[in-house]
This record gives C-alpha cells, structure tokens and sequence, in this order.
C-alpha cells in the first residue's frame, strides 16, 4: 500500500510539473506573441509618420515652387512695364522732335 501511495504521489508530482511547464511554456509564447505585436505596431506607427513627413515636405516643395513662379512673373510684369513706358517716352520725345523740325522748317 504504502508503495502504491509512493507511486501515486509520484506521478501527481510529474503531472504538476509537467502542467507547470505547461503553463510556462504557454506565457512565454503569449509574452512573445506581445512583442511581436508592440513590434507591428511600432513599425507601422514609424512608416505613418515618415510618410506625413515626406507628404507635409512635398507640400512645402510645391509651396516654394508656386511663390517662385510667382516672383518671376511678377518681375516680367515689372519689366513689361517698365518697357513700355520707356516705349512711350522715347515716341513723346520723337514727337517733340519732329514738332520742334517742323517750327523750323
């Protein structure tokens, strides 16, 4: 009897151990399991910012691009401008001129 009580201990034993190991062996995979999740998430998180960063430059390129092409045709206005009123000038002049021949003559 005693025997069989040893035996049966025993084995109670081996079986409390193996579901202990059980159990650890479970954590461990949900633990790992975790951090492959936090891990996703971390990447995923890194590759939306770096995509708003890389849109929000691209944005400011075309701004840049825009206020440019902006100032250059401003500056060709300026100088349309600026032609012809030396046009103007330069006909007024030969008007005079041609008034102050024309008293000679």
């Amino acid at each position: 009897e005693e025997e069989e009580e040893e035996e049966e201990e025993e084995e109670e034993e081996e079986e409390e151990e193996e579901e202990e190991v059980e159990e650890e062996e479970e954590e461990e995979e949900e633990e790992e399991e975790e951090e492959e999740e936090e891990e996703e998430e971390e990447e995923e998180e890194e590759e939306e910012e770096e995509e708003e960063e890389e849109e929000e430059e691209e944005e400011e390129e075309e701004e840049e691009e825009e206020e440019e092409e902006e100032e250059v045709e401003e500056e060709e206005e300026e100088e349309e401008e600026e032609e012809e009123v030396e046009e103007e000038e330069e006909e007024e002049e030969e008007e005079e001129e041609e008034e102050e021949e024309e008293k000679l003559v």
